[in-house]
């Protein structure tokens, strides 16, 4: 018995020993997106970069951009995304994608979201259908409104944190590393950061 105890101990070490901790960071400065977002648009939406954020905005209806994430999408991570938005009032819609593909035939992108409406968010599927229960958030309203949205995923369960508060395993589905985000209906998202961190199991 303790001869068992004694090798699962060396196991244990060899494991964690074997674990790198990585963190890769897209901050936009310089005019361009190191995790592969791309500069699109057309009268309805589009996608820009200014030298200090990555820009979404929306005329009409909504958009959704994504790309492949550096990261490992069954393993667990930590996603910090720092966002800002000109202007936050009741009628803001947005939100972070999840599974994200572009296989719509007018080439929209789709995938599972979390998203914010008012002062609550839910999770919903590619067909906007909700997963779970809506939960409510408070956010202040005004100019330049900074937001931290925290996405971590431990074991099946993701929590998600928003300014600090702080929701527990939330039925958010990630089977993929291909993450966005989408805005509706005349919004203008700014996204200054996104912090990925993860323990890389060798």
């Amino acid at each position: 018995m303790r001869r068992l105890l004694f090798m699962f101990g060396i196991l244990s070490v060899c494991m964690f020993a074997n674990a790198e901790k990585v963190t890769r960071i897209d901050d936009f400065k310089d005019g361009e997106s190191k995790f592969g977002f791309e500069s699109v648009g057309n009268k309805k939406s589009m996608v820009t970069f200014d030298g200090e954020y990555m820009i979404l905005s929306s005329k009409k209806g909504g958009y959704a951009t994504g790309t492949r994430f550096p990261v490992f999408a069954k393993q667990n991570f930590k996603i910090t995304y720092e966002i800002e938005f000109p202007k936050l009032d009741e009628d803001h819609v947005f939100g972070l994608i999840f599974n994200y593909s572009e296989d719509d035939e007018n080439g929209i992108g789709t995938g599972d979201c979390l998203y914010i409406t008012e002062n609550k968010f839910y999770i919903c599927d590619a067909e906007g259908n909700k997963l779970g229960k809506a939960q409510k958030i408070k956010l202040k309203k005004g100019k330049n409104v900074k937001l931290t949205i925290v996405v971590e995923r431990k074991g099946r369960k993701t929590n998600i944190s928003i300014n600090g508060v702080d929701f527990e395993d939330v039925d958010l589905p990630i089977k993929t590393s291909y993450m966005g985000f989408c805005v509706n209906e005349k919004n203008t998202l700014k996204v200054d950061k996104i912090i990925i961190e993860q323990d890389i199991e060798e």
